[in-house]
């Protein structure tokens, strides 16, 4: 079964990542739309990563929940088997309990926060599993980064696509830096992405 993770829909990560956005309603509109578009519109199930309670780690704690986040009643809610507390202090969740909660999964797809950290995680521990398993960046906190710079993601796009206009992010950098410094900076992200493969290749 397809599946589709968001880790973590916490007002206190979403709040830090909208500050200084004028039209904090407008952009998680549209995080809703490309969620329900991508995933729950094309068949997948939409499961949501929460933290537990202090008390009862194993009892998901909705209070964190960020109520601009639309869960629907047909998503699933999965639990992290830690508090947010725990976790202030680097303490991380079994991804081996948090997949185990997924299964089974014929594809997996992965958004939320954060990208570089509890995102890559799950990703790697799923691809070392053998899953099919794939991050959509458009759905984890470079959403908010990207919509910052630059423009809300589109609610639909390839990861053709998504490569397409990251390269051109990085080559129009070139009117602040050297080419040799552009180029030396796609050859890194390059070198970055190979050794990850659920995050989109450029």
């Amino acid at each position: 079964m397809r599946k589709f993770l968001f880790l973590y829909p916490t007002r206190e990560y979403i709040d830090r990542e909208i500050a200084g956005t004028p039209d904090d309603l407008s952009v998680l509109k549209r995080l809703n739309a490309i969620i329900d578009a991508r995933y729950r519109q094309t068949g997948y199930q939409v499961f949501w990563l929460l933290f537990g309670t202090e008390s009862e780690p194993s009892t998901p704690d909705a209070s964190l929940v960020d109520s601009r986040i639309n869960i629907h009643e047909t998503d699933r809610i999965i639990t992290a088997g830690l508090s947010r507390e725990k976790h202030r202090k680097y303490i991380y969740p079994s991804c081996k309990r948090i997949l185990a909660q997924l299964n089974p999964i014929s594809k997996l797809v992965i958004g939320g926060f954060h990208q570089s950290d509890c995102v890559d995680k799950i990703a790697r521990a799923a691809h070392r599993d053998g899953l099919d398993v794939i991050v959509d960046e458009d759905t984890t906190d470079q959403f908010f980064r990207t919509t910052r710079l630059q423009y809300a993601p589109p609610i639909m796009r390839t990861r053709e696509e998504y490569a397409s206009g990251f390269l051109t992010l990085l080559e129009s950098m070139s009117s602040l830096f050297s080419s040799e410094m552009v180029d030396r900076a796609i050859q890194e992200h390059r070198a970055e992405r190979n050794l990850k493969p659920w995050l989109v290749q450029i």
